[in-house]
């Protein structure tokens, strides 16, 4: 049955005449509008009916309110065709129909917010973390870490740069400030790193538990959430060991990272290709209410993604192009010129890399209040999903990385830093840049001595009084 928006039914054993659609003033009544919309998507049983009569009694001018009975509006409401859901079933909202635009388009735009609260709708995993429903600072603790360490190397810069201006601190204190910059600055890019291994194998859980219809949101929000990491945390696995000329069989760490994340990614590509198309939806909340926030996510995601290319392009002709131009020349000063370089992309690499810890908090969490604010609740299901993963990769880096850090502190074994903390010990003599305090003075070694882990040769001063 088509709409037809200039019919008009005449009922002879009754007192009124149907007026055509075009005439009718549909409710903003959002608590009716939300109850039509339930039954309409939904076909929920018993209440169709009823929501339908009082939605379309309400449309009617004053004068006729009162006149057709509950049965006669909803014989009106089967004859314009509106009982007809068929074409909601595997395809998005057409907005463009005149069953859209005539009947309901009005209102349910008017009262989206209670109309998308009040369909039947399971929600989608917390993707802050564990589906904590009803405790927001239990559910909020993985953002937290983040958010921490996200914050950490910025005021680490700000410290070391006063200790360069106002020089060493004592001896005593030597040993802790040098192991609280390897330790954070490790902490920090390992987490990054490892992060997107784990938003990767998250967005697969999600994608291979899926059912064989529906469930394209939550499929969706996985692969941009993955798009974004994938970028984002490309080049982290690369750059320290390109600044400081580290070999791969010394580090293999970050290359190894590198080529799992991208063959996940592929993996992930395959899989979400297909599913997170619309065509193959069948919640009729997917179909009405996520179109905004998948456009947001996919907004937010590709304008992430440009900044970070052109930050990624500029950084890269900067700091890795440039020492090597240096290196092939013999232009005066060239050796200054390379650790001066060094020492910058060092801290711009900090910089950079707490910047996309907390876009990518801001991410999320933009996205997770997009939902709550159309479905009202999260999902209460205690299944392992991308929330869950997600938050264990926020969580899991970081204690094993403290782990690692508090070993090789209290055994002396400093073997187990991280490769960052590695790269950094290039860069401790220029921190001291010759202001030692009395009695102390600095002793010349090679580079490779000073970066030897198992000597005694890990900080390049020793004392007189020794």
């Amino acid at each position: 049955m088509y709409f037809n928006e200039s019919i008009t039914i005449n009922y002879p054993d009754c007192a009124w005449v149907a007026p055509p659609i075009n005439q009718l003033n549909f409710s903003r009544n959002c608590s009716i509008v939300a109850a039509f919309a339930r039954t309409w998507l939904t076909e929920e049983i018993g209440v169709s009916d009823k929501a339908a009569a009082v939605f379309f009694r309400q449309a009617l001018p004053v004068a006729l309110r009162h006149q057709p009975t509950d049965g006669q509006l909803i014989d009106w409401y089967h004859t314009l065709g509106g009982a007809n859901m068929t074409f909601m079933k595997n395809a998005t909202v057409n907005r463009a129909s005149k069953l859209y635009q005539g009947v309901i388009g009005s209102s349910f735009d008017a009262c989206l917010d209670q109309v998308c609260k009040s369909i039947s709708w399971s929600g989608v995993p917390d993707i802050l973390g564990p589906g904590l429903t009803g405790y927001y600072h239990k559910v909020m603790i993985s953002s937290w870490i983040q958010a921490v360490l996200s914050t950490l190397l910025p005021v680490l810069l700000i410290w070391k740069m006063r200790l360069n201006r106002r020089g060493i601190t004592p001896s005593r204190k030597l040993r802790w400030v040098f192991e609280l910059q390897n330790t954070i600055t490790g902490v920090f890019i390992n987490t990054c790193i490892l992060l997107n291994f784990t938003i990767n194998i998250a967005a697969i859980v999600v994608i291979a538990r899926r059912k064989t219809f529906g469930e394209s949101t939550q499929v969706t929000l996985a692969f941009q959430l993955a798009v974004f990491c994938v970028y984002g945390f490309f080049f982290l696995t690369m750059i320290p060991a390109e600044m400081y000329d580290a070999s791969d069989e010394e580090h293999p760490f970050p290359l190894i990272i590198l080529y799992t994340n991208l063959i996940l990614y592929l993996v992930l590509c395959s899989l979400a290709a297909v599913t997170a198309s619309f065509e193959y939806v069948n919640s009729p909340w997917e179909v009405y209410c996520s179109l905004g926030i998948i456009t947001k996510a996919r907004l937010l995601t590709f304008s992430a993604m440009f900044v970070f290319g052109l930050e990624w392009l500029l950084e890269g002709i900067i700091f890795t192009l440039g020492p090597r131009l240096f290196d092939k020349c013999n232009c005066p000063g060239a050796a200054v010129a390379i650790r001066s370089k060094r020492r910058a992309a060092k801290w711009v690499f900090i910089w950079t890399a707490g910047l996309i810890m907390w876009c990518m908090l801001i991410l999320i969490t933009v996205l997770r209040q997009l939902l709550l604010e159309k479905s009202g609740y999260n999902s209460e299901d205690s299944d392992w999903s991308y929330g869950q993963v997600l938050a264990l990769g926020t969580f899991l880096p970081f204690v094993i990385e403290i782990l690692y850090v508090c070993k090789g502190m209290f055994l002396l074994d400093y073997s187990v830093l991280s490769y960052a903390d590695v790269a950094l010990l290039d860069g401790f003599e220029e921190t001291i840049q010759g202001r030692v305090p009395p009695g102390w003075v600095v002793v010349k070694a090679e580079k490779a001595a000073a970066l030897d882990m198992s000597s005694n040769a890990l900080l390049p001063i020793v004392s007189n009084d020794d």
